[in-house]
């Protein structure tokens, strides 16, 4: 039952907040407009929670399930594609999503790069880590800006790492390093960097979207214990 609390209560902040950051897009033609590429991208920054990377009881990873988390990845986004009829200056603001694409690819393709990802997010799923990220795991308070809320609570995620792994049974040295190269990597893909710069017109989906990646994180490795 509490697995499947921890699973609703993702399901409900997830549509919720869906709901709040696409309110807020530029209307536009479907390709040409920010939601719909930044909804693209969001696509490719959630491999990582996919069932079939945990490995077995014996601690073994399916290699074909690795290779299918690759074979998701082309040499060059759907995304980038899609917006190939766009507007120059639009296609120009996504150019920093698209190279985060690549280095994300580069880490999902390198199969023991993404098994010592997938290694320390399960460790991950633990009290310390939990008291050390400042914003709660819920949908954000009334009157809070969404796009602050889920920015702000990944940050604190990437800062709590350490924190989190001293009450793993390992130290993961080598993996911890990985994880941050992953989750830089999809917040230059998702431009979640921008929304301290003021970019507001393009930054609703964006902060939105890396924010639920840290919800993820605790919500994906709950299930699974």
């Amino acid at each position: 039952m509490e697995s499947y609390a921890s699973t609703m209560l993702f399901a409900t902040a997830f549509a919720l907040h869906t709901q709040l950051a696409f309110a807020q897009d530029t209307p536009g033609p479907v390709v040409c407009n920010p939601g719909y590429v930044f909804n693209c991208y969001k696509e490719y920054s959630s491999v990582l929670f996919r069932d079939e990377l945990l490995p077995n009881a014996d601690g073994s990873f399916n290699d074909t399930s690795y290779l299918s988390a690759c074979s998701f990845f082309a040499a060059e986004s759907t995304c980038q594609l899609s917006m190939a009829h766009c507007p120059k200056p639009f296609r120009d603001q996504f150019a920093r999503s698209e190279e985060g694409y690549k280095a994300t690819r580069a880490i999902v393709c390198d199969a023991p790069s993404l098994q010592a990802l997938v290694r320390l997010s399960l460790c991950l799923n633990n009290d310390r880590l939990h008291k050390c990220v400042e914003s709660p795991m819920t949908k954000p308070k009334n009157g809070t800006n969404p796009r602050e809320h889920w920015c702000k609570l990944t940050q604190d995620s990437l800062r709590c790492v350490d924190e989190g792994v001293m009450e793993c049974r390992h130290s993961y040295e080598k993996e911890r390093p990985i994880f941050r190269k992953y989750f830089t990597a999809v917040s230059n893909m998702l431009r979640c960097d921008a929304i301290a710069s003021g970019s507001a017109a393009v930054t609703a989906p964006r902060a939105f979207v890396f924010g639920v990646l840290g919800l993820m994180l605790t919500s994906w490795v709950t299930t699974k214990s």
